[in-house]
């Protein structure tokens, strides 16, 4: 992640969360100085490291992987929301699929099926022509 992205990962959180970097630090006990130098781009080769995220997502309701990758939500909550609708599945000849990727193969196969009939019906008149 650039140095960019950490600090607009760091300005997202304290705006949610109405907070700043003193407030944050006293929150999860570490010195101010160690959330100020995740923030200073003067300093490139300091992150948000491992340590940094895990005690933000103890305090805080936000997803621990956001904090190190950016990938992702950051609230939890849209985490676990992600995680109920994958969840969510139908059962298909033994295995378990989501629904948004049973409805998709559902439409696909319409799909064939349709083109199927219309390649079947051209060549029967073909056929009956020739």
């Amino acid at each position: 992640m650039t140095k960019d992205e950490v600090i607009s990962i760091m300005e997202m959180f304290f705006k949610k969360f109405d907070t700043n970097p003193n407030k944050l630090a006293v929150d999860i006990k570490v010195s101010p100085q160690s959330i100020y130098d995740v923030m200073n781009e003067k300093k490139p080769n300091v992150g948000i490291s491992k340590r940094l995220a895990k005690k933000i997502s103890d305090k805080y309701p936000v997803n621990e992987t956001y904090f190190l990758t950016g990938a992702g939500p950051m609230l939890k909550s849209e985490v676990e929301s992600i995680s109920a609708q994958s969840q969510a599945s139908d059962h298909v000849d033994g295995f378990f699929i989501s629904n948004k990727v049973f409805e998709q193969i559902s439409r696909l196969t319409e799909t064939v099926l349709s083109q199927q009939r219309t390649i079947e019906m051209l060549a029967g008149k073909k056929t009956d022509v020739g």
